[in-house]
């Protein structure tokens, strides 16, 4: 599922493999989101409300899984996960500065949360 409403927006996806999963909801203007899922089993979520906002998602391997969500103008995020059962929560709001987060391995967890 992929829905976007506003202006300038921009959602990539590439998926390869079995059972891939994704969500992307965009909102408002010039929002711009790159998923790209290797393996299998692998899920993203993904909700840019406001303006502005820029994601980059990679996963590569098995049981991945990101939700992450960003609201206001300027927002940067970057989440790169390697290997299998691996795991990020991510959370943004208003100010929200570039994050990149990159796990490489087996059943790794972030969790982030700003405001």
């Amino acid at each position: 599922m992929i829905d976007q409403s506003g202006q300038t927006l921009d959602a990539r996806l590439i998926q390869s493999g079995n059972d891939q999963s994704v969500t992307i909801l965009q909102s408002g203007i010039g929002h711009s989101a790159d998923i790209t899922q290797r393996g299998g089993s692998n899920s993203a979520a993904l909700a840019q409300i406001g303006e502005a906002n820029r994601a980059i998602l990679i996963q590569d391997g098995i049981g991945n899984r990101i939700d992450a969500a960003q609201a206001s103008a300027a927002g940067a995020l970057r989440i790169e996960q390697i290997g299998n059962f691996n795991q990020a929560d991510i959370r943004l709001r208003s100010g929200s500065s570039p994050l990149s987060v990159e796990q490489r391995g087996q059943a790794m967890t972030t969790r982030v949360i700003q405001f």
